[in-house]
């Protein structure tokens, strides 16, 4: 490479030291500059996976939390079932276990053991 450069620069008037020392550093100038474009797609192609990695990674997570979120609402679903199952009033258990999933208490109270009053 460098024996092509040098009668190049020598046609161009340099003289043959200076046309060597040119010749060198062409070819470093050259090697450096295709080194630096092999850094820059190199760099370009790991961001491009690490955005696709961010939404396989998103669309997991995504998934993971529609999983918990049905499971929670089928758990809730069975609880107020079990609820609205008729029985005998006066069931302390079902009265807790309305205190536990219930908005409002006070539609608790039906549950209570004749005499017993809320505990507050």
């Amino acid at each position: 490479m460098i024996g092509i450069l040098i009668p190049l620069f020598l046609r161009l008037g340099v003289s043959q030291r200076v046309s060597k020392a040119l010749a060198i550093l062409t070819v470093i100038l050259g090697v450096a500059a295709l080194l630096g474009a092999l850094w820059f797609w190199i760099d370009a192609r790991e961001e491009a996976d690490d955005q696709r990695n961010q939404e396989i990674g998103a669309t997991v997570q995504r998934e993971g939390d529609l999983r918990e979120t049905i499971a929670r609402t089928e758990k809730a679903n069975e609880a107020r079932e079990e609820i609205r199952q008729v029985g005998p009033t006066g069931n302390r258990l079902r009265y807790d276990q309305c205190l536990r999933t219930a908005r409002t208490p006070t539609n608790c109270e039906r549950f209570l053991p004749r005499g017993e009053t809320p505990e507050r």
